[in-house]
């Protein structure tokens, strides 16, 4: 089968990094027609429609509880992260939008060891702190480093990058 072939991977994986990397430009450019709350919609509408003929087959076989669970990762995995994406890129760059993106590993981490008690290696508690300053020193970019600063539609992208945190401990546990 192609899945086990190397250059199928890297296709497969370069292929998900310019979907990914051209969906923080591709709401920018959608911004210049619609309003933040439209982008988003649309992003989930088209989204929905993608994933409805998959998901269709597979409702009957879901429980109560699971589908609580379901609810619960798409509104603060996909919906509520939509939104907060569009807000914030009506007042920063795509590409601080990509960037600041990064710190969904460090949050992940962070809400697994304080929340659901993940065991973790002083190594990767080390990279989150390393992480937490490279985004700090992105979002306080400017010369000099005051709170003044301070871009606080950034903080709009980071709310976002928790909620996909959140999202990834729920469905991982």
């Amino acid at each position: 089968m192609a899945w086990e072939r190397r250059w199928f991977q890297y296709a497969i994986l370069l292929f998900l990094a310019f979907i990914w990397g051209s969906s923080f430009i591709l709401m920018k450019v959608g911004l210049k027609s619609f309003s933040s709350p439209q982008v988003a919609a649309i992003r989930m509408l088209s989204a929905s429609l993608v994933l409805l003929p998959l998901s269709i087959r597979h409702l009957k076989g879901i429980t109560r509880k699971e589908l609580f669970y379901l609810l619960i990762a798409g509104f603060i995995g996909s919906f509520l992260p939509a939104f907060l994406f569009t807000k914030a890129q009506t007042r920063i760059d795509s590409a601080l939008a990509g960037m600041l993106n990064s710190l969904t590993p460090v949050f992940t981490l962070l809400i697994g060891l304080l929340f659901h008690r993940t065991k973790t290696r002083w190594m990767q508690v080390i990279g989150v702190i390393i992480g937490l300053i490279g985004a700090m020193g992105i979002i306080s970019s400017g010369e000099t480093i005051a709170l003044r600063n301070v871009n606080s539609y950034a903080f709009f992208i980071v709310a976002a990058t928790t909620c996909y945190a959140i999202n990834v401990n729920v469905v991982k546990t």
